[in-house]
């Protein structure tokens, strides 16, 4: 009894090291070739990449006139004490 569930286990692991050994974590350069030969891919790509800088220069933007009226308030108060 004891044999077997030495076997069971000895299999068990020499089954997940191989399932590790198959598993491979993504690469961004890897992605990046593979995507070098599918114009949609890098198309998305690109996409995303000009949405989320577009979103970045809105941010920045928003948090600018945030500021300046920070600024303005503060001195206003300043002023009238």
């Amino acid at each position: 009894m004891a044999e077997n569930i030495v076997s069971i286990t000895t299999k068990t692991t020499k089954n997940l090291k191989k399932e590790k050994k198959k598993k491979k974590k993504n690469n961004p350069q890897q992605c990046l070739q593979a995507d070098q030969g599918n114009p949609r891919a890098v198309s998305r790509r690109s996409e995303l990449f000009q949405t989320w800088k577009s979103m970045a220069k809105d941010v920045i933007s928003n948090c600018k006139t945030l500021c300046k009226v920070h600024i303005y308030r503060i001195i206003k108060s300043i002023q009238t004490l």
